[in-house]
């Protein structure tokens, strides 16, 4: 059974959370602005995310597929 994808994963919510603050003209102004937020992302961020999602994984598959968020406090 697939487990159901829940919100977002952690590192497309925080870039989308960043970039969707603000309004832009063009695609490239868009591609601008995510290059540029990926270069905010420090190591630590992203151990504590991969450490979320592992998590999360772990929680589906103990939990034959159910949605996590619930279980996820």
């Amino acid at each position: 059974m697939a487990c159901k994808k829940s919100g977002h994963n952690s590192l497309w919510g925080y870039i989308k959370d960043i970039v969707s603050k603000q309004r832009y003209h063009s695609d490239d102004e868009v591609k601008a602005a995510v290059t540029a937020t990926f270069g905010t992302l420090t190591p630590a961020m992203l151990i504590k995310m991969s450490h979320r999602t592992w998590r999360r994984i772990i929680l589906c598959s103990e939990n034959e597929g159910q949605h996590t968020d619930v279980l996820d406090a």
